[in-house]
């Protein structure tokens, strides 16, 4: 005969032993769970390490850009620099002013490398390079790689006078400045020998000359120099 309590007994045993084992499965849940978390927390730093690795990329992108900024304008290895550019060693840089770039307000400044000639005529007619030098003539200016500086300060050859930047011959030439009103075209200048005999070359003798009734003046370097005004 079976005691009353027996079943009972055997149903708590049961349960103890089911609360002290787990449920089936338990294990392979939390192994399962603790992987992930250990996935989780070793895909952060190589996250992370991407991150820093494009940012690094960005660095080196923008340390580039800088330095490829201050080349800008540079001689470097080759010609003149000519506004944002650099020519090649072969040009020379043409200003539409004739002032080598010393205009920067003025938007009609403007720098163009152009070719440097091959070849120049040995006629001397000095002018005064962006260089600061007195150059044979125009040409060889160019040749040597620089354009003629209309406001330059280079030293007048002896025997000669400034007229924008060409010098012409005391006593023999006056010079003719030709006032531009066009943006971007630079004012003219020109070394002109009297059409009729005038000793000493003076304004006194120059009545004939175009443009003398606008303005003629005297320098007391012995240069002679007629305006004629813009149209």
């Amino acid at each position: 005969m079976a005691h009353p309590w027996s079943s009972s007994t055997t149903t708590l045993l049961g349960l103890a032993a089911t609360l002290t084992l787990g449920c089936p499965g338990d294990d392979s849940s939390a192994e399962a769970g603790s992987s992930n978390a250990d996935d989780s927390t070793t895909s952060e730093p190589s996250t992370g390490g991407s991150t820093s690795g494009t940012m690094s990329g960005s660095a080196s992108s923008v340390g580039t850009a800088e330095e490829s900024g201050s080349e800008s304008g540079s001689t470097g290895p080759g010609g003149p620099p000519c506004g944002e550019v650099t020519c090649s060693a072969a040009e020379y840089c043409d200003w539409s002013l004739d002032a080598c770039g010393s205009e920067p307000s003025e938007p009609s400044d403007q720098g163009t490398c152009m070719p440097r000639p091959e070849g120049c005529d040995a006629v001397y007619q000095p002018v005064c390079g962006c260089d600061g030098q007195v150059h044979g003539n125009e040409c060889e200016a160019q040749s040597a790689g620089v354009d003629v500086d209309a406001q330059g300060e280079c030293e007048a050859p002896k025997g000669y006078f400034g007229c924008g930047h060409r010098f012409c011959s005391v006593g023999a030439e006056y010079c003719q400045v030709s006032v531009s009103d066009v943006g971007g075209i630079p004012d003219g200048y020109s070394c002109r020998s009297p059409a009729e005999p005038c000793e000493p070359l003076a304004c006194e003798c120059l009545s004939n000359e175009p443009c003398f009734e606008f303005s003629c003046e005297e320098a007391s370097d012995g240069g002679v120099e007629i305006v004629c005004p813009g149209g």
